[in-house]
């Protein structure tokens, strides 16, 4: 990836084979793209003032660039809440010590910013999760828990059916061995001359 600006403009790439055989093919490196992320940031925070010095990435061509600072909203979304241009220093006054601050510092120009790769500050107290990010931090175990209680109660049942099936079974095999028995031993039967067994 090109890092300065030298790094762009016509590329020639040359190719030679053993039976010396060449060809060559032309790039043109149009300068123009997102800008690199941040490459280093400092800052202190002192009596309920901010102040931040970040080092912005190459620019991809696009000197125009701004440097922005979000900071996080209660309700977990970002929001602006600086920006400069062409410069990443930030002094950011009353800012509560007993409250969580949550910046993220990134830059931007006019074909899109590296917010997903931006520097990351945070100052104040602590942060304590909301609930709702508590379940969503835990939705996958949740459903995994849910899945398998499911899989549980479904074995459970499907053993329940057939432990019923199987008593019924014996009680069915042991009522026709009986009536098999009763038949057998019958005292009221006898022989006809045929050698046939009547009541």
């Amino acid at each position: 990836l090109p890092n300065h600006s030298n790094d762009f403009g016509q590329v020639i790439c040359r190719a030679e084979n053993e039976l010396g055989l060449s060809g060559e093919c032309h790039i043109n490196m149009v300068m123009g793209g997102i800008p690199d992320p941040i490459v280093s940031c400092q800052h202190t925070y002192v009596n309920t003032t901010l102040t931040v010095n970040c080092v912005a990435g190459f620019h991809q061509g696009d000197e125009d660039f701004f440097c922005y600072m979000y900071k996080r909203q209660d309700n977990g979304s970002f929001s602006e809440h600086a920006r400069l241009k062409g410069n990443c220093a930030f002094i950011l006054p009353d800012l509560k010590p007993e409250r969580h601050h949550d910046f993220r510092v990134f830059t931007k120009n006019k074909f899109g910013d590296n917010f997903d790769r931006g520097y990351v500050i945070a100052v104040g107290k602590p942060r304590v999760e909301t609930l709702a990010e508590k379940t969503r931090n835990n939705l996958p175990y949740i459903a995994l828990c849910i899945v398998g209680a499911c899989l549980v109660s479904l074995l459970m049942i499907c053993c329940c059916c057939h432990h019923i099936r199987r008593i019924k079974y014996k009680r069915k095999i042991k009522g026709n061995f009986d009536s098999l028995t009763y038949q057998n031993h019958n005292p009221h039967t006898y022989s006809n001359s045929n050698g046939k067994q009547s009541l």
